[in-house]
């Protein structure tokens, strides 16, 4: 269930804090939430594991790109990150952190070197399972 469709559900007339069906969407509320602050936090974790500098780390994570500069890059990164942690089309959530990719492969003159940010994005997402789908 989507959050909004959840929190729609929940603000319904008739909705009563103790129902079971109020109860219920509230979990899946408080569990759809608790699954996007950690994908924000893994991805936190993804760029300070690849850049050192704690203003670049700042650029790379808010800086939404106009265009992705190195798109061989970035389509190693997206197919790593879909591999290895979650599948972007699975999960709409994540769709936000292709940006953060993008930024990723752009910082420095030339670029960060996309192998380097393949072994990252692998060790950050050891143990997940990237095939369950709209988690977040």
């Amino acid at each position: 269930m989507q959050l909004h469709t959840a929190a729609k559900a929940l603000l319904a007339e008739g909705s009563s804090e103790s129902s079971e069906e109020y109860q219920e969407i509230a979990l899946q509320i408080r569990s759809i939430l608790y699954n996007r602050h950690y994908l924000d936090d893994l991805i936190s974790r993804i760029v300070s594991a690849a850049v050192s500098d704690p203003e670049n780390r700042q650029l790379v994570l808010t800086t939404r790109p106009t265009a992705v500069h190195q798109p061989e890059c970035h389509h190693r990164l997206v197919h790593s990150f879909n591999r290895h942690c979650f599948n972007f089309s699975k999960n709409s959530y994540a769709m936000k952190y292709g940006a953060v990719l993008a930024n990723l492969c752009d910082l420095g003159d030339s670029g960060m070197d996309p192998e380097k940010l393949e072994d990252v994005i692998r060790s950050q997402c050891v143990g997940l399972d990237p095939s369950l789908g709209d988690i977040v």
